[in-house]
């Protein structure tokens, strides 16, 4: 099983963010960080950290 961690820090004035992606299989873990120059809000920083997670387990996870 993978468990999948996520989460974003927003900047209210810059409108810039940062996206923390953690991945946990079987005790190891992997980390990605993202830097994102412009999003509207909080709400959508958190929704783009989940599909850059979607989309970096598809690239690089065995899913089968």
């Amino acid at each position: 099983m993978i468990k999948i961690y996520v989460d974003a820090a927003f900047h209210p004035v810059t409108h810039q963010a940062g996206l923390a992606i953690i991945f946990n299989q079987d005790g190891q873990q992997s980390h990605y960080k993202i830097h994102l120059p412009e999003v509207y809000d909080n709400h959508q920083a958190e929704f783009i950290a989940l599909d850059q997670a979607l989309k970096i387990l598809e690239a690089e996870y065995s899913l089968s």
